[in-house]
């Protein structure tokens, strides 16, 4: 008996994907103990995302880490790693660097530099 099959005979109809098969999660009644949420990760926006994965080098990663740990310190606030690095490609895509002035990954680095340097934000 193929697996396919198995799947089918206890339950499940073809075509079912894993979160049609899980439980349905019920809002609690007022006044009642709120209700868990599912497992996972909670959608931080509306925004459709992408997972990517890109190699850094260990200073980088050691200095996202110390900026996360200078932040909690200073602020009591949490920034993650993934949220440092948001901010730095949205801060990229802003400062509006015009393409014809990148020919090279190395260009990418003063050309932004200078615009933020620039602005004063």
């Amino acid at each position: 008996m193929s697996k396919r099959k198995a799947k089918t005979e206890s339950g499940a109809k073809p075509g079912d994907g894993a979160y049609a098969r899980l439980p349905k999660v019920k809002k609690a009644a007022p006044g009642a103990a709120p209700v868990k949420r599912g497992r996972g990760r909670p959608p931080v926006t509306a925004e459709p995302v992408t997972n990517a994965n890109v190699l850094l080098f260990d200073r980088q990663i050691l200095a996202l880490d110390q900026f996360s740990v200078d932040v909690r310190r200073a602020t009591g606030g949490k920034v993650n790693r993934a949220a440092i690095i948001r901010a730095a490609v949205e801060a990229l895509l802003r400062a509006g660097i015009p393409p014809a002035d990148v020919r090279t990954d190395a260009d990418i680095l003063p050309a932004m530099l200078a615009r933020l340097a620039g602005r004063g934000e």
